[in-house]
């Protein structure tokens, strides 16, 4: 079986996953819809809010539960597109379209224990989303998680939970805790500054630094987290999109490149949305 039809067939995609995200988009659907409270002062959210959310979780898909999750094993490149998409384009997207009504008793209050209101502290949420990330992409440390399923799980979770925290004082759902506009100017560039180094580290190195790309057997390992063990060995003989060098220095200028933009664009976006939504509770008035 060729490399395009194992990608193709059924075992590329997550069906539990699937059904999970088609359950949460439901739950959705009728929280801000037949299940809303009626009445006067009820906030109601917003069609465009809703498709972001929507428009969130089906790319979150799209990062764990298509093909694009076993190309990540294959190709540095297509691992550093699902990492850019999961961490800077889909917690923003949902964040955005979460209703405040419903958080707010959670998390709207500021007073409380320490550790409580660490939770709301930017420079934790930038050193711990930053700091993990660039542990997870140590050369020995990346090698070992991408070829053991539960490791592979767990970071992502966590790295995707610390996303979700690192973007919260940018684009939240409760207007108070996000930050300044000159804050978020400073957020975002230290941001910069934390994950540049690494990805500049992996674009100006002479060599291929992860096993996982370069050696068949970690590539072996790599898909058996896709795969059953006969398939990952024949996927493992897949080509390599070039040589595992160029490989490793198109994928950290596709992370440099998507970083940038995704802060910029989605902030313009919840601009756009925070602005269109003033305007319709206005005209509702």
């Amino acid at each position: 079986m060729g490399g395009w039809e194992l990608l193709a067939g059924s075992g590329s995609w997550n069906r539990p996953l699937l059904w999970l995200t088609m359950g949460l988009t439901a739950a959705y659907v009728l929280a801000v819809g037949p299940l809303q409270p009626a009445g006067a002062g009820v906030e109601r959210v917003p069609f465009i809010r809703k498709v972001s959310f929507l428009a969130g979780l089906g790319l979150l898909y799209v990062c764990w539960g298509s093909p694009l999750l076993v190309l990540s094993h294959v190709w540095f490149s297509a691992h550093m597109a699902q990492m850019s998409l999961s961490y800077f384009i889909v917690p923003p997207l949902l964040l955005i379209g979460l209703p405040q009504r419903a958080l707010r008793p959670l998390v709207g209050r500021r007073r409380g224990p320490s550790v409580f209101r660490r939770l709301f502290d930017p420079r934790a949420a930038l050193w711990s989303f930053n700091g993990l990330f660039v542990i997870y992409h140590l050369p020995s440390v990346f090698d070992r998680v991408m070829t053991h399923a539960a490791a592979h799980i767990a970071f992502l979770t966590a790295l995707f939970a610390l996303a979700v925290w690192m973007w919260w004082p940018l684009v939240g759902p409760i207007p108070e805790q996000r930050l300044p506009e000159a804050g978020r100017k400073r957020y975002i560039a230290a941001n910069e500054r934390l994950l540049m180094p690494a990805c500049l580290l992996l674009l100006l190195a002479p060599l291929a630094v992860f096993r996982t790309y370069v050696d068949p057997v970690y590539r072996w390992k790599a898909l058996g987290v896709c795969f059953p063990p006969s398939v990952a060995m024949e996927a493992a003989l897949w080509p390599a999109f070039g040589s595992p060098l160029q490989d490793q220095r198109l994928g950290s200028l596709i992370m440099l490149a998507l970083h940038a933009a995704a802060f910029a664009m989605m902030l313009k976006f919840e601009r756009y949305v925070t602005s269109k939504s003033e305007q319709k509770r206005f005209v509702s008035e």
